[in-house]
Parts: C-alpha cells; structure tokens; sequence
C-alpha cells in the first residue's frame, strides 16, 4: 500500500502529498477519465454506467487542480 493510499484511509480529513504527486493524481484521473468516456477502458462490463465513472474521475481530477497548494518547507 502507497503512503497516499494509507492517509487516504485515516479518519483525518487532512492529508499532505507532494505538487509531484498531485499532478501525477491528476493526469491519471484525467486519463482514465477520457478512456472510460471514449470506451476504450470500462468497470466490469461495456455500458452507459461507465459514463457515470467517467464524470467521478474527472470531477476528483478538477477538485485536485483547483485544491488550495501550500509552500513546502
């Protein structure tokens, strides 16, 4: 399990990853995002249900482009 996976399971509602991290978490979620919207991946089966996951990845990706970033010390 990674570091942001393990703080992600705390009940703190703070948690602290890199600027690296976080574009990386974006492009990721923007990726799978255009796949599940285009079909070329899908959860579990082909449908119109992968829309729907396809709108959650991109509305994660657009809430961690738009978080407030904090200077690292």
């Amino acid at each position: 399990m990674n570091d942001i996976e393990q703080l992600l399971k705390t009940e703190e509602q703070d948690f602290w990853i890199s600027e690296d991290e976080r574009k990386h978490l974006i492009d990721v979620l923007s990726f799978i995002a255009a796949a599940l919207f285009d079909g070329t991946i899908w959860f579990n089966k082909p449908g119109k249900e992968n829309l729907e996951h396809s709108r959650f990845c991109a509305e994660i990706a657009q809430r961690f482009t738009n978080m407030p970033i904090h200077k690292e010390n």
